[in-house]
């Protein structure tokens, strides 16, 4: 016997199920097929959450949009408006709170601002995803 015993069948066994599910073959042997989930949207709350009413560190969440992924003082947002409209909307926003702009850059395609205001920093990008639907990104962090 070898050193591994009985483990090795077991092993190829399990990896027979694992690879089953991902339609290479069952674990009785015959072939599986799988149907491919449709791709997400911004209408999707599978693939994201709906945009709830919370703020991100005092810059509101553009609406209407969905949350792709928020970790670490960074948040990705997705909406089927264009980037014009989303920069005018930002635009507004910090010409009319207490965040000053530090620098802004406006394009047919894309639009950011780096912000500050006491003790805190921000940027916000607004640019086009592979998708035509329009990506934002807002970063925050700590400022002197």
């Amino acid at each position: 016997m070898s050193r591994f015993g009985t483990a090795l069948p077991a092993v190829a066994a399990t990896l027979g199920c694992v690879f089953g599910a991902f339609g290479v073959a069952a674990c009785n042997g015959t072939p599986t097929t799988t149907t491919p989930s449709p791709a997400p949207t911004a209408e999707s709350p599978t693939a994201e959450s709906p945009t709830a009413g919370e703020d991100i560190a005092g810059l509101p969440r553009y609406r209407p949009s969905a949350t792709i992924s928020e970790a670490g003082g960074s948040t990705v947002l997705r909406t089927a408006d264009s980037v014009e409209q989303v920069q005018r909307f930002y635009a507004d926003v910090v010409s009319s709170g207490d965040w000053q702009v530090v620098s802004q850059a406006d394009t047919a395609n894309f639009a950011s601002f780096v912000l500050k205001r006491a003790g805190q920093g921000a940027s916000i990008t607004i640019a086009p995803g592979s998708d035509s639907l329009t990506l934002i990104t807002i970063s925050t962090y700590p400022s002197s």
